[in-house]
């Protein structure tokens, strides 16, 4: 992929099920919705379910844009 895509994700809670607001990631990895990542947050690396792909920049708030972080791998099925 030659430019990094715009992707949103949800947080899994404890449950492993995604919760509550979609949050923007860029990746360079293919992916497509339902897949299950691990992204960078404050917290350390959590778990997400990708909500949407190929998310268009424009409907990223501008301050945000550039503090977005990359999703660092896909969790592969066991």
């Amino acid at each position: 992929m030659d430019k990094k895509e715009i992707v949103e994700i949800r947080y899994c809670g404890q449950d492993g099920q995604p919760r509550g607001k979609a949050y923007s990631y860029y990746t360079d990895i293919p992916l497509a919705v339902g897949d299950r990542v691990i992204v960078p947050t404050y917290k350390g690396d959590g778990e997400g379910v990708v909500c949407a792909v190929a998310v268009p920049e424009s409907t990223v708030d501008e301050h945000v844009l550039p503090l977005l972080k990359t999703i660092t791998r896909k969790v592969e099925a066991e």
